[in-house]
């Protein structure tokens, strides 16, 4: 046993280099390990305190609309003509888009 101690001591004094080496690449490695956590956790603080103070909340809506049993094209054709003369095109993309989906089993 202090045979192959010795052995492995002598062979450290030849290869300075690669035990150099190897020694850089374990602080390299520890270090970046080291900056990411901290830097993961300084996010993550950060996040956790904007959502506390701006009273942020996760919402979503999912809409499921039954197109057969809402208004049908003849309806919207009509309001089109009446109360809905003076709408932008954004809402008139909307109402196109829904009589699409009126006229056809896609939606």
């Amino acid at each position: 046993m202090k045979l192959l101690f010795i052995n492995s001591l002598k062979g450290l004094k030849n290869k300075k280099v690669q035990m150099l080496g190897i020694i850089l690449l374990c602080f390299l490695s520890t270090a970046i390990y080291t900056t990411l956590n901290s830097a993961l956790d300084m996010l993550e603080n950060r996040y956790y305190d904007y959502i506390e103070k701006q009273n942020v909340e996760d919402f979503s809506f999912l809409p499921v609309i039954n197109y057969k049993e809402d208004y049908s094209i003849n309806e919207i054709k009509q309001l089109l003509n009446s109360k809905l003369r003076n709408i932008n095109e954004e809402e008139s993309v909307v109402i196109n888009s829904y009589v699409f989906c009126l006229t056809t089993d896609t939606c």
